[in-house]
């Protein structure tokens, strides 16, 4: 899965979100480009995060930036089912 997949799983479920939002990723410096997204195992989300059994979620993560220098990161997981994105 890519991010512009993720992203538009997420808008069809959350049309008011914020999180793709043009004014929010130039807040971060950030670009749909940086993000990475990995799948996660079954075994972790079945222990973390319970009422997600059973589905396909992922991992993303991008560099928050701040004049070009990396002050953050930002790190989610995204259920493909629901369009969830929680904080990990």
């Amino acid at each position: 899965m890519t991010i512009y997949q993720v992203k538009r799983i997420h808008e069809s479920y959350f049309p008011k979100s914020f999180f793709f939002s043009r004014k929010t990723m130039k807040l971060f410096g950030q670009t749909l480009k940086m993000f990475s997204v990995k799948k996660a195992m079954k075994e972790t989300i079945n222990y973390s995060y319970r009422e997600w059994s059973g589905c396909d979620c992922y991992y993303l993560d991008a560099n928050i930036l701040k004049n070009k220098k990396v002050v953050g990161k930002t790190m989610k997981i995204f259920n493909s089912k629901t369009g969830e994105i929680k904080t990990i």
